[in-house]
């Protein structure tokens, strides 16, 4: 019990210093923005501790580009005037996330934007980190990305954790969470979620299959990450009827394997 008492002030303790993080845009990041529109979608539980306020703020921040947000409640709504006024649907109960995130995206037309970003609400970001991120996808032309997790977060994917040596790595996984991004280019071949796994399982073993058929090129941004430290992953939903739901998923679609998806393919250094 110590030890876990320990170890969860010491992620406090990083979150709170993560938040204060910031990082700045050169000149010709800055001009390589200025007209992007860019749709963020999420979700937050208004009964449970959350980060909503914080990353509604930090989205916002964000003056080189359009921003529209939309969010789904689920359990009642935010006490933050900010969160409540970007909040477009709300559900007394749970729901599947990539259901919800459909039913945000119906009120949007997704012609408009050139990046929608996905997110949850249990994650910190620096300041400026939309648009170092968005920046960053744009350089190294990733129709699908997501940014790396610090290295203090919960993770399932050893992968995904962030590399402090790289700008950026090409690959064949981008993870259902807890912050991704699609182009307009991905955003044509891949949405509406497909509502068969609700909760996302498997998404990211079959978008390299949808983007390598495209030729287009999917990746992992390490110059700017995310703490994913304060809830464990799964803690909100029963993991183990979803595993049964993505093998389901899995066996009527194609995709990669683990180990196939897992692959770097190309290493941009700082």
């Amino acid at each position: 019990m110590f030890r876990k008492e320990k170890h969860k002030k010491a992620r406090l303790l990083l979150q709170k210093r993560f938040a204060k993080w910031q990082v700045a845009l050169s000149p010709s990041q800055q001009r390589s923005l200025q007209g992007l529109k860019v749709l963020v979608v999420g979700v937050y539980l208004a009964d449970r501790e959350n980060f909503a306020s914080h990353l509604v703020q930090r989205f916002s921040e964000s003056p080189n580009l359009q921003v529209t947000q939309r969010w789904a409640s689920l359990c009642g709504i935010s006490t933050d005037k900010a969160v409540a006024e970007v909040t477009a649907i709300t559900r007394e109960q749970l729901i599947p996330k990539f259901k919800l995130m459909n039913q945000l995206l119906v009120l949007e037309n997704l012609a408009d934007y050139d990046f929608v970003v996905f997110t949850d609400d249990d994650v910190v970001v620096p300041q400026g980190f939309l648009e170092f991120y968005i920046s960053t996808q744009k350089r190294y032309d990733f129709a699908l990305a997501q940014p790396a997790r610090a290295w203090h977060s919960f993770y399932d994917h050893k992968m995904v954790v962030r590399k402090p040596w790289l700008q950026a790595r090409e690959t064949r996984f981008v993870e259902i969470g807890p912050v991704f991004s699609f182009d307009r280019r991905a955003a044509a071949l891949l949405l509406p979620f497909d509502e068969a796994s609700p909760m996302g399982y498997g998404y990211d073993f079959c978008w390299p299959v949808t983007m390598a058929d495209a030729g287009l090129k999917m990746g992992i941004v390490d110059s700017v990450s995310v703490d994913h430290s304060f809830r464990p992953q799964g803690a909100a939903y029963s993991a183990s009827h979803n595993n049964e739901v993505m093998k389901q998923y899995l066996a009527e679609r194609k995709h990669l394997t683990r180990d196939a998806a897992m692959k770097i393919l190309k290493t941009h250094f700082i």
